[in-house]
């Protein structure tokens, strides 16, 4: 038999045949074809790139999904910790302010017992009238304090609001040559 009518099916490329195509599965020669059974690729047509496309889509929006969840989550967490930090930062803030108030507080409990204690040091060595002056003191101040700041406000609203009403029955004289209390 000769040689070169067999046909080629090892794999590899024979240095003596010549120039060589490289198909699915072994090497011929230039123009020739393979007639192994299973090289299924020489006997199909190429694959259509719209369909290959087509079949390539499930895999894409697998994909975009996928990245969309990871991106939704570290969004969602991304939230979580600045309510987190919120959360924590007004906490102290809380105990901040009653710390402080604490402070205020027992600086003025203190401020006022020495003055109570002072007063009655100097009014007959009696304990109780020093704590007695001072508490009247402290709660007329108070009162007096609570009382002048209520008048202001409302005097400043009630002022606030005729000057409202006073503007308001101006425009009706200059639009419709009198106002509501003319009507009345």
């Amino acid at each position: 038999m000769n040689a070169e009518a067999e046909p080629r099916s090892r794999p590899g490329p024979d240095p003596q045949a010549g120039p060589y195509n490289s198909g699915a599965g072994a090497y011929t020669r230039a123009g020739e074809t393979t007639s192994d059974p299973r090289d299924a690729s020489a006997a199909a047509p190429p694959p259509n790139p719209a369909t290959a496309a087509a079949r390539a889509i499930p895999g894409y929006i697998s994909e975009l999904i996928s990245y969309a969840s990871y991106w939704l989550a570290a969004k969602i967490d991304s939230i979580k910790l600045g309510v987190r930090n919120a959360v924590i930062y007004a906490a102290l803030g809380v105990v901040g302010l009653i710390a402080a108030g604490g402070m205020i507080v027992t600086g003025v409990v203190l401020l006022l017992v020495g003055l109570a204690h002072a007063i009655s040091a100097a009014l007959w060595h009696t304990e109780w009238a020093g704590d007695l002056i001072v508490g009247a003191l402290v709660l007329i101040v108070i009162f007096a304090g609570v009382y002048i700041g209520l008048n202001r406000f409302m005097g400043a609203s009630r002022k606030k609001t005729e000057q409202k009403y006073e503007g308001k029955r101006i425009e009706q004289r200059v639009q419709h040559g009198r106002d509501v209390s003319d009507r009345a």
